[in-house]
């Protein structure tokens, strides 16, 4: 909306002095006036005059809508003149250093350009710091619309002196050149026109005249009724994020035709549950939208809508890098007088060129300089790594470390207009190695390797065992398509627990849960001495099961276990044979007594002679599968 306002005195020549602003003319819109033909009138052709001088006004049409700054004194951004005052420039780098803006432009959240290049805020951008910017927007020598829509009412205001003076003002309004009058769907309140219920065709030009005296003020309006629920924005403010905004709607309620009846507020047509004059933001990226204040009142028996909206853009407020000493930050190091050592400083500087130029970094020891000390040389190297980060690195060389080195800080310190930061090191003296600190050192490695090799003996088999499993190794790394060659030659004995451990307990355990392979007589028989050889050469180890003594009872229950069908004893002649083909091979033999005192007079002298005491173990009924006896089992055969 634009405001455009002529004073003139009735008696000023036509040779006044012209005016320094120029003034468009003013819009020709086309609309019907059958819709305000029963309040204006055709007025006679008037006769040409000069054209007054036309001069800014003082306040502006009041459009329900404004902000405010809450008392925190967050700013925020308002366009409203193509051209920016020097006050503007200052409050614009003031808001740049409030929200870490860079000095070569800026961008609202929605990407278009606030400032030029050289800081200035772009025409038609101006910041807004005081809270009264909107009610004094300067003329822009433009036309400049106001926006309402149809079926809602809106209200036009005409600009006075009537603040500054205590004169007597009469108010005249025409369309258009067409003299408007007072009737039901235009009302004239005061200084400003009602119009209610709008139509496409109130769209037009404008004219307020306000006279006092001798003296007559112009104010120039153009109205654009539109279709749709909500007012486009006249105007686009801009909001830092973080900040605290307060929007406004009618800054004075009481100035409502009729009796206000409600208030809310609308964002991007959407109700926000918000009502009131005043609404507080804090303003975030989502905050970005139009706002809606949606007014209704009453007034001769009927209820009425003025609505106004503002666009409301935010800009991203981007983080603000301060330098920062990265390592060290509180660090010891420990060495000797008179050698030579160097410290290491590690900075992060920014990411903008010149803040390679404004920043500094810098050793002091003890308060001091470091120049104040021959021995000591510093060096800075600069890196850039990506995203442009530039790190540095200050590395303090001390060519003879002195004894008031010690117990003193030593300050890494970055410096640059963004602020500072710093990281201490602190000398201290080597302590030597004493006798006692050598021998509690020995005796400490001395009780690990001990519990090592204690843990080792007790968890051996375990330990070896899952290793065989993880990597898929044998003990003896060979290939063999049996475990075990199980036998039981225990004489004319069928049904005895020797027999059931080889054909049912043996199978169970380690074929079904532990997936080995074996070769079980009585079971896999082979044919002749030829197979039995062939299959002990595809064996890694042989299991020959001795029966044990027993009692009475144990007896009795081995003579209760009756053999699978088709399962036979072992002759003497056939066990003789076999030992033979044992005894000439070379596979390990394990033997599995079957109870205490064992006979090993079942056994051929060949055999006993190859037996090794750490592989004969002994079976008891009590065993739980995983006992240690399946375990050494299994350690043995795979």
């Amino acid at each position: 909306m634009s405001l455009v306002r002529e004073k003139t005195r009735a008696h000023q020549p036509s040779s006044s002095k012209p005016s320094t602003q120029s003034d468009p003319p003013p819009q020709n819109v086309t609309s019907s006036p059958a819709s305000l033909s029963s309040s204006i009138q055709q007025p006679p052709k008037p006769t040409p005059q000069p054209r007054p001088p036309l001069r800014s006004t003082k306040s502006q049409l009041r459009t329900c809508f404004s902000t405010e700054l809450q008392p925190d004194n967050n700013t925020t951004i308002q366009q409203t003149a193509p051209k920016p005052a020097p006050r503007a420039i200052n409050e614009r780098r003031a808001l740049a250093n409030q929200g870490g803006e860079k000095s070569n432009g800026s961008k609202s959240a929605s990407g278009a350009e606030i400032v030029d290049a050289k800081g200035l805020p772009k025409p038609g951008v101006r910041m807004q710091t005081d809270p009264d910017v909107h009610r004094r927007t300067p003329t822009t020598g433009r036309q400049m619309e106001t926006f309402a829509v149809q079926g809602q009412a809106v209200r036009l205001d005409c600009d006075t002196d009537q603040e500054d003076t205590e004169d007597t003002f009469t108010y005249s309004w025409t369309k258009d050149n067409h003299t408007i009058k007072s009737s039901p769907r235009l009302q004239l309140q005061d200084s400003s026109l009602w119009l209610l219920n709008t139509v496409l065709s109130d769209s037009g030009h404008y004219v307020c005249t306000s006279r006092n005296g001798s003296e007559s003020t112009e104010t120039s309006i153009f109205l654009s009724v539109e279709k749709g629920q909500c007012p486009r924005a006249p105007e686009t403010k801009l909001a830092l994020e973080g900040s605290n905004i307060i929007l406004a709607c009618t800054e004075d309620p009481t100035e409502i035709l009729g009796k206000l009846l409600h208030m809310e507020w609308l964002k991007d047509c959407k109700p926000t549950g918000m009502e009131g004059s005043k609404i507080s933001l804090h303003v975030s990226m989502s905050s970005m939208g139009n706002y809606t204040c949606m007014v209704i009142f009453g007034y001769d028996g009927q209820n009425y809508t003025v609505s106004s909206t503002i666009e409301l853009e935010v800009v991203n407020r981007g983080p603000i890098e301060t330098p920062k000493v990265i390592y060290p930050r509180n660090h010891t190091v420990h060495t000797k007088p008179g050698v030579k050592t160097k410290l290491e400083c590690s900075v992060f500087i920014g990411s903008e060129k010149n803040d390679i130029v404004e920043s500094q970094v810098y050793w002091m020891v003890n308060k001091n300089f470091t120049v104040q000390y021959p021995q000591l040389r510093e060096n800075l190297t600069i890196e850039t790594r990506e995203d442009n980060q530039i790190y540095g690195t200050s590395t303090l060389f001390i060519a003879k470390v002195l004894p008031e080195f010690f117990e003193v800080p030593f300050e890494c310190t970055i410096l640059s207009p963004r602020g500072m930061d710093m990281g201490v090191v602190w000398l201290k003296h080597e302590k030597p190695y004493t006798i006692q600190a050598t021998l509690t050192i020995l005796l400490a490695l001395i009780a690990v390797v001990v519990v090592n090799i204690v843990l080792f003996v007790f968890f051996r088999t375990d330990i070896i065992l899952c290793y065989r499993q993880l990597c898929g190794k044998s003990r003896t790394g060979q290939t063999k398509v049996y475990n075990a060659y199980v036998c039981s030659c225990h004489g004319n004995t069928p049904g005895s627990t020797a027999e059931d451990l080889a054909l049912r307990i043996l199978p169970d355990v380690l074929e079904q849960k532990h997936d080995l392979k074996l070769f079980i007589h009585g079971r896999d028989d082979a044919e002749n001495v030829a197979d039995m050889a062939g299959v002990l050469s595809q064996s890694k180890a042989v299991l020959l099961i001795l029966p044990g003594s027993r009692s009475a009872n144990q007896q009795e229950e081995e003579s209760a276990i009756p053999l699978n069908p088709g399962q036979e004893t072992l002759d003497v002649s056939h066990c003789s044979e076999l030992y033979s083909v044992i005894a000439q091979s070379s596979v390990p033999v394990i033997v599995v007594e079957d109870g205490e005192n064992a006979d090993y007079s079942l056994l051929p002298e060949s055999i006993q002679s190859i037996i090794q005491r750490d592989r004969v173990l002994r079976w008891s009924p009590a065993v739980q599968p995983n006992g240690r006896f399946w375990k050494h089992l299994r350690y043995h055969i795979t």
